[in-house]
């Protein structure tokens, strides 16, 4: 199974859309659930396995090292330009869709984007029978959101989108 950010990866690509990932791995940053489980490790198997609990937790939590996956400015997973337009992604399944523009609106980075002149865009992934489709919510500062289904339709109106933005 692919992640969203692939799928939003995989779609652009294949719209012709320059795009690549924003996202990172932040090395060191070990979280309270991995820690967690190193020390009932510890406390249930002796101090004599010490040294090896955090990496063991680390891979029983699927995670190779300590580290956290960082989206750029708190939010963007994915930058796509095309035609003198920038546009920040956040790539998300359909049922987290709403917290993600919530968390998008609640930060400055967001502000100071959409200041800039860049477009802010949640994509948010719904199977439905055997096939993923997306539904793309253009973020706007102190506005409604407008809705795109995978079509390129924007709610309300039935004229298509010539691009996936």
């Amino acid at each position: 199974m692919s992640s969203p950010t692939e799928r939003t990866l995989d779609r652009l690509r294949k719209a012709g859309i320059e795009c690549d990932k924003a996202e990172y791995w932040q090395t060191g940053f070990i979280t309270n659930r991995i820690v967690a489980t190193a020390l009932a490790f510890c406390a249930s198997h002796g101090s004599e396995y010490t040294r090896t609990a955090l990496a063991d937790a680390c891979r029983m939590h699927g995670r190779g090292s300590p580290g956290v996956r960082k989206d750029l400015f708190g939010f963007i997973d994915i930058i796509a330009m095309r035609d003198k337009r920038i546009v920040a992604i956040q790539c998300t399944s359909d049922s987290n869709a709403a917290g993600r523009v919530s968390k998008i609106r609640s930060l400055p980075a967001s502000a100071t984007w959409l200041a800039a002149g860049g477009i802010i865009e949640v994509w948010a992934w719904k199977k439905v029978g055997f096939r993923w489709h997306e539904r793309i919510i253009e973020v706007k500062e102190g506005e409604a959101n407008a809705t795109r289904t995978a079509a390129g339709h924007e709610a309300g109106n039935d004229a298509p989108r010539e691009d996936p933005f």
